[in-house]
């Protein structure tokens, strides 16, 4: 096909084209269902179940509950509906669909609100390259968006998009603002997208020598919109009377941030990569744009739309660094609401303006003349993006190569097996608490146990120093599991230094992938059990054989493995006696 004429296909040709290759993109999670892979790390270890858990909460108990009783022991709450679309999505529908029905959201409304961006911006080419926009879509469309951050990024378009039509289309305005508070988070991007949009009105305005009112009152509604979808959380910060003293006010999270020489090595992985939660695998997109700046500036016709886009980029880039350093952090954590927000979050608005640039990279390309080549780039980041599919990447591994794979929906959650635990227990769920050792408390917390474990971005300080008596002898083992919890803390569990001697945390956030194949245990385990007793916790639940637990006021009841799970789950008795090891 001549190139020119298959970069001015027919719109619904394209659009046909683009809906198909979304459709096998997310074929696997469709298809596969439960048996699919998602990725344990701040998925399906956290946000997703504690999305479960506010729905079963909200089923049977109303509204009106002030507590979620499932984890930490029970944490309070504010009365009231959530009004979050990815939340109502939890509410109306089963978990693994609700699941399904988010990933189509954020991908579509990337795909068109990146559509709608793009013809806006650039109307005249439209007609004659219509292929490259919807390539570009396309592209953005199948970036791997963290999902429990619902529209916050993939909704980045369609929020800049409204911004532009503002003065234009005032009713279409409003909705995208009222969608885009709604299912977004405001903490994550939305805080961070209105600043830059808000710099930008004023550079507008300055620059035209007046106040283009439909900007102000766009992005004020968008603000608007996100106070209300974010109601408690505004009363949480503002309220007179707090639910309680948030465990965030423990922060000391320097260790976790960078040095200057650190954070200016970071720059380059900013720019040219993945990075945070967002995979938008950006390098050959930006190699490319980075090269054909280059050419036409030294030939003296510098394209000024990518020039502005790539300094974006690298001062997006500059402001996320420096607000990730341990000087700034330092000075940070004095300012009393900031010390609970991660300024450095800039970083969240990269991948779309990479995408962007990435489109006016093809453009440009067209427009000398090498449709041929603008083409084959588009359909090559596709590949790239097709690649790095999780599900794919995973079957190919398994079927192909037959190696090891991440572990599955159904598997992480190994609900048959956590029910075997449930009947040998042979009590009502809600009289009794759980924690776990090697196991992430999600495991528990999503077939129906009450734990005193779990993760959350905020609980009370009182339940985090509790459980912090509770370890306190194992966590003086091992300093850098002290540090994490002391500093963070945002995962509550029982650490075990044996485990992160003989096996390893992978990091701050998750608990190492303990399957029924380690030949190992834990020889060593010094927690207070009369602690745990008082909080009304009366089972442990540990991946690995306690070969100690008499000495630590546990007693073992039984071990139980099926061949549908991956797990081997050690069941022990919490007896309401003082250790006699570790203390």
């Amino acid at each position: 096909m001549n190139p020119d004429k298959a970069v001015n296909l027919k719109k619904e040709l394209l659009l046909i084209l683009c809906l198909l290759a979304i459709l096998v993109y997310f074929a696997p999670i469709i298809f596969l269902g439960k048996d699919s892979y998602h990725g344990s790390h701040d998925n399906l270890d956290s946000n997703h179940v504690n999305a479960v858990l506010v729905a079963r909460n909200i089923k049977e108990n109303g509204f009106s509950a002030t507590e979620n009783p499932y984890m930490l022991g029970g944490v309070p709450r504010r009365p009231g509906p959530p009004l979050g679309l990815i939340q109502w999505l939890y509410i109306v529908f089963p978990p693994y669909t609700a699941v399904v029905l988010k990933y189509l959201l954020v991908h579509l409304t990337a795909f068109f609100g990146m559509l709608l961006l793009l013809k806006q911006l650039a109307k005249e080419e439209f007609n004659t390259h219509k292929t490259l926009y919807y390539l570009a879509a396309l592209a953005f469309a199948l970036i791997r968006f963290w999902p429990n951050a619902g529209t916050s990024v993939a909704g980045l378009p369609l929020l800049f998009y409204g911004f532009l039509i503002a003065g234009e289309r005032r009713w279409t305005a409003l909705l995208i603002a009222f969608f885009y508070a709604f299912s977004s988070n405001f903490v994550l991007t939305g805080m961070f997208a209105l600043i830059f949009l808000g710099v930008t009105a004023i550079v507008m305005d300055i620059k035209s020598r007046k106040v283009n009112w439909s900007h102000w009152l766009y992005l004020s509604l968008v603000f608007v919109f996100y106070l209300v979808s974010s109601y408690k959380l505004v009363l949480s910060v503002f309220g007179s009377t707090p639910l309680y003293v948030s465990h965030r006010q423990d922060y000391n999270m320097q260790h976790f941030y960078n040095t200057w020489g650190e954070a200016l090595r970071l720059m380059p992985t900013m720019i040219f990569n993945s990075y945070g939660h967002n995979s938008g695998f950006p390098l050959f997109p930006m190699l490319l744009s980075l090269a054909i700046l280059l050419y036409f500036r030294i030939r003296k016709s510098a394209d000024r739309i990518m020039e502005l886009l790539f300094g974006i980029i690298v001062g997006l880039s500059l402001l996320s660094v420096l607000l990730g350093t341990k000087a700034w952090i330092g000075i940070q954590r004095h300012i009393p609401i900031f010390n609970m927000v991660q300024l450095q979050r800039f970083f969240w608005l990269l991948v779309f303006f990479q995408y962007l640039l990435f489109f006016y990279a093809l453009l440009r390309l067209a427009k000398q003349k090498l449709t041929w080549m603008a083409l084959l780039a588009g359909l090559l980041q596709l590949l790239i993006l097709f690649a790095w599919n999780v599900n794919y990447k995973q079957l190919v591994k398994k079927h192909i190569f037959h190696k090891d794979v991440i572990t599955t929906y159904s598997e992480f959650y190994s609900v048959e097996l956590l029910s075997q635990i449930k009947d040998y227990i042979g009590k009502p769920q809600s009289s009794y608490r759980v924690v776990s050792v090697g196991l992430e408390p999600a495991v528990a917390l999503y077939s129906g146990f009450y734990s005193l474990e779990g993760y959350s971005g905020s609980y009370p300080i009182e339940h985090k120093r509790r459980m912090r008596a509770v370890m306190a002898a194992e966590l003086a083992k091992n300093q850098v599991l002290a540090d994490n919890f002391d500093g963070w803390g945002n995962k509550v569990t029982i650490y075990s230094d044996d485990i992160a001697r003989k096996i390893g945390y992978p990091n701050a956030w998750d608990i190492p992938y303990i399957t029924k194949d380690y030949d190992t245990s834990i020889d060593s385990l010094s927690i207070r059990s009369d602690l745990l007793y008082g909080m009304n916790c009366r089972y442990l639940l540990s991946a690995l054989e306690i070969t100690n637990c008499s000495e630590t006021g546990l007693e073992y009841l039984e071990s139980f493995e099926n061949d549908q799970s991956p797990y081997r789950i050690y069941l022990y008795k919490v007896l309401p006696v003082v250790a006699t090891v570790g203390l």
